[in-house]
């Protein structure tokens, strides 16, 4: 996700953004996969000013465009356990709803 700003300023933020999925891409992709969970692993966020935190809700609003399944954003130390279900953990080890 990248502000759309930045595009104004730094035209060179579309050659990023060519190489990355967008959440809309990212939806459509879940949504042809059916996964048991979608988890978003690896997420680039640019804006300006920088800031590490990714706008969750903006993330989720754009993904559920294309994509109406279970979907999860990941965060560093979350797990996951793969079995007839998906079961997932917060980093402190309390189960996912």
């Amino acid at each position: 996700m990248i502000d759309p700003d930045l595009f104004k300023a730094y035209p060179n933020y579309r050659a990023i953004e060519n190489h990355h999925t967008s959440p809309e891409e990212a939806g459509k992709i879940f949504a042809q996969a059916k996964p048991k969970l979608a988890v978003y692993s690896h997420i680039v966020f640019a804006s300006q000013p920088p800031t590490q935190d990714v706008p969750e809700d903006a993330l989720l609003k754009r993904t559920r465009t294309t994509y109406q399944g279970p979907l999860v954003i990941g965060h560093d130390l979350m797990s996951f356990v793969i079995s007839d279900k998906v079961e997932g953990f917060a980093p402190d080890g309390i189960a996912m709803k």
